[in-house]
């Protein structure tokens, strides 16, 4: 998130890991029309961002 910061994205959220859960995602909505992902670039990374977005 710092470096995020730094590059002018000024409110973020940290999960834990790579869990979002369903009800993590319902809180998001009532904030923001739009959720960007961004888990690591490794194997495992890229597929908790495909399982998180097909939900």
């Amino acid at each position: 998130m710092i470096k995020a910061y730094q590059a002018g994205v000024h409110h973020a959220v940290a999960t834990m890991g790579t869990s979002l859960s369903e009800t993590h995602a319902k809180i998001l909505s009532h904030y923001v029309d739009e959720v960007i992902i961004c888990y690591d670039g490794d194997a495992p990374g890229r597929e908790a961002s495909f399982k998180t977005a097909k939900s």
